[in-house]
């Protein structure tokens, strides 16, 4: 049985909680301000939601369905880990659940990188100073480049954490220090054999 500082020790611990912070700041800025609500540009006057980015929705769709889903992959695997650093659990099952991660971590840094290289290109052909008029301040605006930013840092932290899973499938995944034990001679792993004078023929 693990003890909770066993759970801490793996680095994945804390790249993992870094990278929920990441993933919520993309969903939520988008979801907060990527969509501008415009009167009288619809059909007959209509009024009309426009994605920020350049008005493309799946823009919009695609950065929150990426976000939202690496977060709940990620308080996921760190539930896992608790358990698996708390409870006696076989190895052959840590390596199942690090196998998992390193598969869904390698696919969403592809994810990761292809909303990062969307968002920034669809920013890009993007008025932005349209997009302050539009809604009024420049919050709109900020939300958009964090969001391209935080995705770019996401991209990273899931290289890092496919690397890190891809190196505990090898072992159990929770490996802790042990100290060697001193053997009763008071040696560390020599031989216990006690010392002999040697006779008169060996020493001439």
């Amino acid at each position: 049985m693990a003890d909770v500082s066993t759970f801490f020790q793996d680095p994945r611990v804390f790249v993992r909680s870094v990278a929920v912070f990441c993933s919520i700041i993309v969903f939520g800025c988008i979801a907060d301000r990527g969509w501008i609500t415009i009167r009288g540009f619809g059909p007959g006057g209509s009024t009309v939601t426009l994605c920020i980015y350049n008005g493309n929705a799946d823009a919009c769709r695609f950065g929150v369905a990426t976000g939202v889903i690496a977060f709940l992959a990620l308080l996921a695997f760190l539930l896992l880990a608790f358990l698996l650093a708390m409870g006696n659990i076989r190895d052959t099952a840590r390596k199942s659940v690090n196998t998992i991660e390193f598969v869904f971590s390698g696919l969403w840094c592809i994810m990761w990188f292809t909303c990062f290289v969307f968002l920034a290109d669809q920013w890009r052909k993007t008025n932005s100073d349209a997009v302050d008029t539009v809604s009024g301040s420049t919050h709109s605006k900020n939300n958009a480049r964090a969001a391209i930013a935080f995705s770019f840092f996401s991209l990273v932290l899931f290289i890092v954490l496919a690397l890190l899973s891809f190196r505990s499938t090898r072992g159990n995944g929770y490996e802790t220090y042990q100290p060697t034990e001193p053997d009763q001679a008071g040696g560390y792993g020599g031989s216990a054999e006690p010392y002999q004078e040697p006779s008169t023929a060996e020493q001439y």
